[in-house]
């Protein structure tokens, strides 16, 4: 089973190579051995949140892996009010969507004629989030299958914002459809904290 009630643990799928459209741009995650670097995730520094909300904090990452070109783990809720209630979602089956936030550490443009493609051949992911509408569809609970930090889900808004040299976006799930996709990134520095600015 995908939930575990009596550890308070759900099995996710995070990540995959679906092609995301940027708007300018076509952006792929390479899950090829190597390019998915797990090593914050796995050394218990890496969260699990709400919305990708730093302070927002609904748990641990017990474990994570890459398997069949997809990004998993197994999550753990804390006891927190705001815990409890995703968690109760969980279980109901109300909320079953995650997204990753990452830091993108080599990848590769390719310009095939169209929209340019981004292959990130090279990646960090430092947070997994709980969230309402994801940008990509093929993960969720028990679904196997100059740095930045990029957040994948999907909106109607988009906000950017530099930190230092670290270009920053931020992706808030709102509403749907297939041109309703924008970007988030929060940056890894200093607390992880985040400075935006609304886009026009």
């Amino acid at each position: 089973s995908a939930i575990d009630e009596a550890k308070r643990q759900i099995r996710v799928t995070f990540s995959s190579e679906m092609p995301y459209d940027r708007g300018d741009h076509v952006e792929i995650l390479s899950h090829a051995p190597g390019a998915v670097n797990l090593e914050r995730l796995a050394s218990g520094a890496g969260s699990f949140l709400d919305s990708h909300d730093m302070n927002a904090f609904l748990g641990a990452v017990q474990r994570v892996w890459v398997e069949n070109k997809k990004g998993h783990a197994i999550l753990e809720f804390g006891t927190s009010a705001l815990a409890e209630e995703v968690w109760r979602d969980v279980r109901a089956g109300l909320r079953n969507n995650v997204s990753v936030g990452y830091m993108i550490d080599a990848d590769i443009v390719e310009d095939g004629g169209g929209k340019p493609t981004r292959r990130v051949t090279r990646w960090s992911p430092f947070e997994i989030s709980s969230v309402t509408v994801p940008a990509d569809p093929n993960v969720g609970v028990g679904r196997r299958s100059h740095q930045q930090t990029q957040i994948r889900t999907m909106s109607d808004t988009t906000t950017t914002g530099t930190t230092g040299d670290k270009k920053t976006q931020t992706r808030s799930a709102s509403g749907g459809g297939d041109n309703m996709r924008s970007a988030t990134i929060q940056a890894a520095s200093d607390g992880m904290r985040s400075f935006a600015k609304a886009a026009g």
